[in-house]
């Protein structure tokens, strides 16, 4: 009998222990997840804001908006391209990241013939988790409504 009541003890003491350090473990995972997805968020909303000061350049940003007057607007767009990539990294707050802009047909908006889009890297990893954020804006000069998107990943 003594036996039996120390075999309980010991299975309901690992028992325990193993519940605590489970919920432990998840709860920091959340807790991490949850932050991710917050500076995700953050950032794009920068990015749909005129940014800081609104008519920013390269040497006074503060915040990276690429909307003028609620629309997207492509020098903007352009003109944080022409940052460098340590600086944008450090702006979009990401090391992995992907801002693009396209007509809803699919066919990407240009300027000066070149597209629209902003990488890190050459091709998105396929072997990250990567949180994707997309809006349906108006491009300021045609009107017409264009998928802004914006895919940020750890390194």
């Amino acid at each position: 009998m003594t036996d039996m009541v120390a075999s309980i003890a010991v299975f309901s003491f690992f028992l325990v222990t193993f519940g605590v350090i489970w919920n432990v473990s998840t709860d920091e995972v959340t807790s991490r997840e949850n932050l991710k997805e917050f500076k995700g968020q953050y950032t794009f909303e920068i990015l749909r804001s005129e940014g800081s000061p609104p008519n920013w350049n390269k040497t006074n940003i503060t915040h990276p908006g690429i909307y003028q007057s609620g629309k997207l607007d492509r020098d903007k767009f352009q003109k944080l391209d022409d940052l460098t990539r340590s600086r944008l990294r450090q702006l979009l707050r990401s090391q992995g990241y992907r801002l693009q802009a396209e007509y809803l047909n699919e066919t990407p908006l240009r300027r000066s013939g070149d597209r629209l889009l902003i990488n890190s890297t050459e091709k998105i990893p396929a072997n990250r988790s990567v949180r994707t954020y997309r809006t349906i804006t108006l491009d300021q000069r045609t009107g017409k409504r264009v998928e802004l998107s914006f895919y940020r990943w750890s390194s």
